[in-house]
């Protein structure tokens, strides 16, 4: 008789148990896991944690997937695999029963995310995905700037703070070697109090351009006061690296629009969670995505009187002929929920007007909005912080 012995080995966390003893600032060209896995400050000691515990809630065999993702130092990877984890975490502490990516009875090749069941036996499927406001173009952009800010924090500059305004999309990153020479030798230049002087008297400050592979960076320089000079500090002071901000509805609505029609007609409502990665998001900004975009209609008859608002038939919700994408039952807006600011980000449920299946009602007890007779109301409810069970200044003590 063949007799099989099997080892169970420790299944892998996100981060390793280890001593951390930086408390440096995260570097521009860092990612978040590579500050995480290195900071030794307490409250990312509180975010490592939080995350391995998330990641022990799911099946064993997809756990690796999730880790390599988070590891992979890709921020898109990165805020996914979380984003991910973060609503399995919510519907495991509502008592939910979870599978992750299930068959679907139309066999369709594709598969949601979750496959939710409550405890009173309701069932959703809730699919997560990210709406940039940035496009591919402006993201690879900020990854070179990252590489010459990266650079240019160690510019050795006694006198002068400098700033940096940047035009351009080179196909490569700049050299930041070559850059920090020709500001090191035209700042070496410069008189600090000579320069302090004519700015008094309103002349402007000392400008220097240089372009490289398509790409032109004005860098100003500011005299730092006579008791900072010589000191040790960051030289980079202001930055603006011309980035056009794309539109952020437009980037909620694509995103509804995409996940909605990639399931085909389902037995179950559809919840699609949207983290939105941006500075912020504002009612209007959900509004139009879900319902079109707002505009002013004059009458030509009457230029004097005063204009109407209404909606374009262009939201995720809203078209041409009217409602639509009525499998999508209800969207989850996340305001760039991230792992360390889980105390203070909103986010709110919208429910379809008229879905084909409406979401459970337990989904009514968080921050939602309910569009009836024409009109959108909005609750108040718990927030993701309640369902995590985080306090309010987490992940600080």
């Amino acid at each position: 008789m063949d007799v099989r012995i099997i080892f169970r080995t420790e299944l892998e966390m996100i981060f390793e148990d280890k001593v951390r003893e930086s408390t440096e600032a995260r570097r521009h060209t860092e990612s978040s896991y590579e500050f995480l896995d290195r900071s030794g400050r307490a409250e990312f000691q509180q975010v490592r944690n939080l995350l391995n515990s998330w990641i022990e809630l799911f099946p064993p065999e997809e756990r690796d997937e999730l880790v390599a993702r988070i590891r992979s130092n890709d921020e898109r990877h990165f805020n996914s695999a979380t984003f991910e984890m973060l609503l399995f975490a919510i519907f495991t502490n509502l008592g939910c029963r979870i599978e992750v990516h299930p068959r679907l009875p139309n066999d369709r090749a594709s598969r949601p995310d979750f496959l939710v069941t409550y405890p009173d036996g309701q069932r959703l499927y809730v699919e997560a995905v990210l709406a940039s406001e940035f496009s591919e173009t402006e993201v690879a952009a900020r990854r070179r700037t990252s590489v010459l800010l990266e650079a240019l924090d160690g510019l050795e500059s006694p006198n002068f703070f400098i700033g940096f305004t940047s035009r351009g999309h080179p196909d490569r990153p700049p050299s930041g070697k070559k850059l920090k020479r020709a500001i090191s030798d035209w700042l070496a230049r410069l008189d600090p109090d000579a320069i302090s002087e004519e700015i008094d008297n309103g002349q402007p400050f000392p400008t220097r351009v240089w372009e490289d592979d398509g790409w032109r960076i004005e860098i100003n320089a500011f005299p730092k006061r006579a008791e900072k000079r010589g000191l040790d500090t960051r030289s980079v002071g202001v930055i603006s690296t011309g980035v056009q901000f794309a539109s952020t509805w437009k980037a909620i609505r694509d995103a509804v629009r995409h996940k909605g029609g990639k399931y085909g007609d389902l037995d179950l409502p559809l919840l699609i969670a949207v983290n939105v990665e941006t500075m912020s998001v504002d009612r209007i900004d959900e509004m139009q995505a879900l319902f079109g975009k707002e505009t002013f209609v004059f009458d030509q008859n009457n230029l004097d009187a005063e204009p109407r608002m209404q909606r374009e038939p262009n939201g995720a919700w809203v078209g041409p002929r009217g409602l639509q994408n009525t499998r999508v039952s209800g969207v989850w807006i996340f305001e760039n929920a991230l792992p360390w600011n889980l105390a203070s980000r909103r986010a709110v449920i919208y429910h379809h007007p008229e879905p084909r299946q409406s979401l459970p009602l337990q989904l009514r007890d968080f921050d939602h909005a309910l569009a009836e007779n024409g009109c959108v109301t909005w609750a108040r409810g718990r927030k993701i912080r309640d369902a995590l069970q985080l306090s309010e200044n987490w992940p600080e003590k």
